[in-house]
């Protein structure tokens, strides 16, 4: 159960920044600032997700050691909805007002706009998709996880290759946003 979840962890943390070290790679440090900035306000809209994560961890392990199935799913699909519907007012200020937001980290940091919204945009099917990542891991399955969190390393080292060169920090936040959407749609897949 253990030695998969090292790796997992590592990984997990790898996928937080390759984008922004494919950008560092082609972009200019100013450009690179704005997009760190960018990835950080996107973060505000993972709030309540990480605090129900941490909540319901030993409710996933418990209700799946007594084999009470029906209860976890409807535990998890309640709280999914609950982290949801707290997640939107922030999102929505986030989508309305994008340079004032981003205003906060200086002048300058407005060009962010259109990567703060792609980035916005796969975190919200993170949240949407809700504590797939700790259900997989309650319920013994480090290895899936593992598996899942090395092929979007790749994805995302690939994607922000093939992206950034061309379109700058919107190809880093499309290679970002498309791996966080697409890992947690698989894990999504793989608790139903």
């Amino acid at each position: 159960y253990g030695a998969p979840r090292a790796p997992a962890a590592l990984f997990s943390q790898l996928l937080f920044w390759i984008d922004l070290f494919v950008l560092a790679r082609f972009a200019s440090s100013s450009e690179v600032g704005v997009y760190a900035a960018a990835v950080r306000a996107a973060q505000v809209i993972l709030l309540f997700l990480i605090s129900v994560n941490y909540v319901f961890s030993p409710f996933v392990a418990d209700l799946h050691a007594r084999g009470e199935r029906d209860r976890l799913d409807s535990l998890f699909k309640s709280l999914t909805r609950w982290m949801l519907a707290a997640t939107l007012p922030i999102f929505i200020v986030l989508a309305v007002a994008p340079e004032t937001v981003l205003r906060l980290f200086g002048d300058g940091f407005e060009s962010g706009r259109t990567a703060l919204l792609i980035l916005m945009a796969g975190q919200l099917i993170n949240v949407a998709t809700g504590s797939v990542g700790f259900i997989l891991i309650m319920v013994g399955r480090t290895g899936v996880d593992l598996a899942i969190n090395a092929a979007a390393v790749v994805l995302s080292a690939a994607t922000a290759v093939l992206l950034v060169p061309r379109y700058g920090m919107e190809g880093a936040a499309i290679a970002g946003g498309l791996t966080l959407g697409l890992s947690n749609l698989c894990r999504l897949a793989l608790v139903w």
